[in-house]
């Protein structure tokens, strides 16, 4: 079984790889780095480009969508793990539907929503698996608390976060340059995240049932 902090590595991973599938065969439009979307819908609106901005709205859109339905999910007691399974049939859709431009970047942009609200927390770790900017953050916090003497009375630091913020950042950028190698073998390249999400949502699921 994956273990938990291996689980987010895995998940950086594959956001890594569809937010490069989206910004190379979509028109430089991220699946899943909505900071960056966010930005550049703005700057669409200030210039007029309306029909930039429609296409960046509806990315966020669709990502905003997918995440309220795992969360709301979550809320009425379903296992995370079911939401995460369900992130990656956006990419059997584009893929066996053929579907091309906005609308597969938006099932592209939902399935990184349903992952992103899945699961943040793998074991006592908190890391989110679709942005990359907190987790620089918390590696950044993770790294001062390894030399600098902690406050009486706070928790001791462990090597163990330090490693995974740092593996997960790596797995990120990993995942655009797999994303890029495989760019002219056809549609096929968008179900291969399945191989990973699959056994990540087991061990999810596994976890659940254990505790």
């Amino acid at each position: 079984m994956i273990r938990a902090p291996a689980r987010a590595v895995l998940l950086c991973l594959i956001a890594g790889y569809i937010d490069a599938i989206g910004y190379i065969d979509y028109a430089h439009v991220f699946a899943a780095n909505m900071t960056g979307n966010t930005v550049l819908l703005a700057i669409s609106l200030a210039q007029g480009e309306w029909a930039r901005v429609s296409v960046y709205a509806m990315t966020l859109a669709a990502f905003l969508a997918g995440a309220l339905v795992a969360e709301a999910a979550k809320r009425r007691g379903v296992p995370a793990s079911l939401p995460l399974l369900l992130s990656g049939l956006p990419l059997v859709a584009v893929w066996a539907a053929g579907l091309e431009g906005d609308v597969a970047l938006a099932a592209l942009a939902a399935g990184m929503g349903l992952q992103g609200g899945s699961v943040a927390r793998f074991a006592e770790i908190n890391v989110q698996t679709v942005v990359i900017t907190g987790t620089i953050l918390k590696l950044a916090e993770a790294a001062i608390d390894r030399v600098v003497r902690p406050a009486k009375g706070a928790p001791a630091p462990t090597a163990k976060g330090l490693s995974v913020f740092a593996a997960t950042w790596l797995a990120y950028a990993a995942g655009a340059v797999i994303s890029l190698a495989l760019k002219d073998i056809g549609p096929v390249k968008l179900v291969l995240p399945l191989a990973v999400l699959m056994p990540v949502a087991l061990g999810e699921h596994r976890d659940r049932m254990a505790g």
